[in-house]
């Protein structure tokens, strides 16, 4: 079960991961093989991580046991942010990768954003 401090802190670092590779990537491809390679192994490692956070809790197990913040905010950001990335880490990167990254990151910055910005008034 993740805190509530948890939940923010590992959306924060995949967040950051995510803004790190896209800052590497841009919009355009990159020039040198070194920044395919680094670019291509930061992207796999995201899309396993991701991965790794998002399948236990696949399960009616994994489920029962989550936090209601962590089921609420944190399962569902990745999980969408994960399907978001559809290019193929061993692909070259580009527009698409950037893309898909940007719609990854947006969704978990959202999700982020709510947790750190609670409505104020709002009846529960």
């Amino acid at each position: 079960m993740m805190t509530e401090a948890e939940v923010i802190t590992g959306l924060q670092q995949f967040s950051d991961r995510i803004g790190r590779l896209m800052e590497l990537v841009g919009s355009e491809i990159p020039a040198s093989k070194e920044q395919i390679a680094q670019a291509q192994h930061l992207l796999k490692a995201i899309k396993a991580d991701l991965e790794a956070e998002v399948r236990p809790r696949m399960t009616t197990r994994g489920r029962s046991a989550m936090s209601e913040v962590e089921a609420a905010c944190y399962y569902p950001a990745l999980q969408e942010a994960l399907s978001k990335i559809r290019v193929h880490s061993n692909s070259r990167p580009g527009r698409g990768w950037y893309s898909g990254l940007d719609d990854a990151q947006d969704l978990i910055d959202t999700s982020l954003s709510g947790l750190l910005n609670p409505i104020k008034g709002r009846s529960d």
